[in-house]
Formats: structure tokens, sequence, C-alpha cells
């Protein structure tokens, strides 16, 4: 079982363009989080968020602006 909360997030960050941390701490967290289950939902959560935040930084040029 522990073996698989490391060779999971590197053959899937291998696949995408997703950093090896971001996955690993939504594998091991959705793991803490929600158990077995948990480790495909923390995983796939950070994945999108992390594709979503690379887009908005792109469009904006790199300029992070606070809101409000």
């Amino acid at each position: 079982m522990a073996a698989d909360n490391v060779v999971k997030p590197m053959l899937i960050a291998r696949s995408g363009e997703l950093p090896l941390l971001v996955l690993f701490v939504g594998v091991i967290g959705g793991l803490a989080a929600w158990g077995f289950t948990g480790m495909f939902i923390g995983a796939t959560t950070l994945a999108v968020l992390w594709t979503v935040l690379q887009t908005w930084i792109r469009i904006n040029g790199g300029e992070v602006h606070p809101i409000g």
C-alpha cells in the first residue's frame, strides 16, 4: 500500500504537465481525508485547481492581482 502512494503520483505526473509534488500531496491528502477513494478525489481536485491556476496566471501575463 505504501508503494502505491509513491508510484501512482509518479506515473500520473509523467503523463501530464503537473508537478510530482502537487499530485503526491493530492494523493496523500485525499487518502488522509477520505480514505481509499480520496486518493483519486484528492489528486483529481488538485490537478484541476493547478491547471486553472496556471491558465489564470498565463492569461494575466504573470501578474497576480488580489481580489477586492
